[in-house]
């Protein structure tokens, strides 16, 4: 893996990291603090492929103290369904130290924000969700899951796209939501036509008080 040491809150690690799936494995983007101790786990879930933003945004969030693995989904959504428990599987297993077990967060792109919120409504670990520009629709497994959703969910979502989104749905009864003025559902991708800097700043903000605000603190080792 690459150091990135000294910026940030915390000097981190990070770089390609192919997890355990099945009987082989399944590529991801790792970033997480390089000091000793354990952290708050977040899976990035990507619905059209790895994309250099989602890489960023899980180093951005490692040097706030969090632990990332950024998973490209497929489009089923039952089988993406799976993706995520071997993701989640992996970073709760004996073999990852570095990781405050029993608590996962969990940030989804588009359609990755409805696998997300199935994920979560029958996985108790899940501490809390964030999901952007996802379509909450009418029915199908994400409509069944927001009827037994207790965890905290945070939207965020450009103006452009949101009518019919399902912004502030009453369904979610532990939801908030932030829409921005003005631009487009790729407003937090800065490889996207749409993105929009000042939404996109404000936006990690948010997302960085809410996972602060439903996770554990890190538990930095004392090696002094």
């Amino acid at each position: 893996m690459s150091v990135l040491a000294h910026e940030g809150t915390h000097p981190i690690l990070y770089g390609r990291y192919d997890f355990p799936r099945g009987s082989g494995h399944s590529p991801g983007y790792l970033a997480r603090p390089d000091q000793a101790g354990q952290y708050p786990a977040v899976l990035v879930l990507a619905d059209g492929g790895l994309r250099a933003f989602h890489k960023d945004l899980g180093r951005r969030l490692a040097r706030h103290g969090l632990a990332v693995l950024a998973v490209d989904l497929t489009s089923a959504t039952g089988y993406a369904v799976g993706q995520v428990g071997e993701a989640h599987g992996f970073l709760m297993s004996a073999d990852v130290d570095w990781v405050i077990k029993q608590h996962l967060g969990i940030i989804g792109f588009g359609e990755a924000g409805g696998t997300a919120l199935v994920y979560a409504a029958d996985h108790p670990e899940v501490r809390a969700v964030s999901m952007i520009s996802t379509v909450l629709p009418d029915d199908g497994p994400v409509a069944s899951a927001l009827e037994r959703l207790a965890v905290p969910v945070f939207g965020l979502y450009g103006a452009v796209d949101a009518p019919g989104s399902g912004v502030d749905d009453e369904r979610l009864l532990r939801g908030s939501f932030v829409t921005y003025s003005g631009v487009g559902g790729g407003f937090m991708d800065d490889g996207a036509v749409d993105y929009d800097t000042a939404a996109s700043a404000d936006a990690f903000r948010r997302l960085i008080d809410f996972f602060a605000r439903f996770l554990p603190a890190p538990l930095i080792d004392n090696l002094g």
